[in-house]
């Protein structure tokens, strides 16, 4: 006698179009909460970084300079001065080591002075940076006190830069390739180090934090 089972039908599985449409929603709903909660971490602090960035003198170096950075102080004005410090004194400390190694292949005064003017900037831009880290909140106890000492440090370390660069305008071999490095180096320190000094410039503006 043949087995039932081997006369039966396969079963045919059939799916609710209804399955279809909440699983099209429930995805929907979900992308969208997770394209939201990105967009809300990533556009803030992307705005924050232009915003503040308008405070200074050179806006797009400035954007361009922190953009990579904004992990490290998400939209507090105090750590986006802090980092842009830091990042200056970075750019100041290769400087030095360029013109430094200038100056063991040439003797010219311009080169000399420069090492000069730039080993003191690196050692203002050292002491502001140090400083950034006492100043405390907007309002604390001693906050202005030790604000302009970082502004004074700092607008310190853009003289001697400022002095290094309009040594340049005195030497009449400057079409030299090292030369023109050096000074696009400097040059290039010198915007970075202004820009700093304006966010930094710009807590004093700033009440809350």
């Amino acid at each position: 006698m043949p087995s039932p089972l081997l006369n039966s039908k396969p079963m045919e599985t059939t799916i609710n179009p209804l399955f279809f449409i909440l699983a099209l929603l429930l995805f929907h709903t979900y992308y969208h909460a997770a394209s939201s909660a990105v967009a809300c971490t990533i556009y803030p602090i992307s705005n924050f970084v232009h915003s503040s960035c308008r405070a200074t003198r050179y806006p797009n170096l400035c954007e361009q300079t922190l953009s990579g950075y904004s992990g490290t102080f998400h939209t507090n004005p105090r750590l986006i001065a802090e980092t842009a410090l830091s990042i200056s004194l970075a750019h100041a400390q290769s400087a030095l080591s360029y013109v430094n190694h200038l100056s063991t292949l040439s003797s010219n005064g311009v080169v000399q002075d420069c090492v000069e003017n730039m080993g003191s900037s690196v050692d203002n831009l050292r002491s502001s940076t140090k400083k950034m880290d006492r100043i405390g909140r907007a309002g604390s106890q001693g906050f202005h006190y030790q604000l302009n000492n970082v502004l004074t440090w700092c607008s310190a370390a853009l003289t001697d830069i400022t002095t290094c660069l309009d040594s340049f305008e005195e030497y009449d071999g400057k079409k030299m390739h090292f030369m023109i490095m050096m000074k696009k180096k400097v040059a290039k320190v010198e915007m970075i180090t202004s820009n700093a000094l304006g966010l930094v410039n710009r807590l004093s503006t700033i009440k809350n934090y």
